[in-house]
């Protein structure tokens, strides 16, 4: 994966995280950045769909231990995106 990829994988795991914050405004600056259109195109960029991503996200936001799912949301993304990179080359 070239370095752009990895830095663009990298501020959608944050914002994942961010989602699982205790911090308000974290949370709500992650959540209105997956909302917006910047965060199809960095999903875009790195191959994923941010539809399924924001589906995950709706769980996380009802969840009772949101460490711990944005935790397995992240590690299938990574998954993922690693597997069709090792496919592709």
């Amino acid at each position: 994966m070239n370095k752009s990829k990895e830095i663009y994988l990298s501020v959608i795991i944050q914002a994942i995280r961010d989602c699982a914050s205790k911090d308000n405004k974290k949370y709500k600056d992650a959540v209105l950045w997956i909302a917006s259109k910047d965060f199809v195109d960095v999903c875009d960029i790195v191959g994923i769909q941010p539809a399924s991503i924001r589906q995950s996200l709706i769980g996380l936001l009802n969840s009772r231990n949101k460490k711990e799912l944005s935790e397995d949301i992240i590690s299938s993304i990574s998954a993922t995106v690693w597997q069709r990179e090792i496919i592709k080359n």
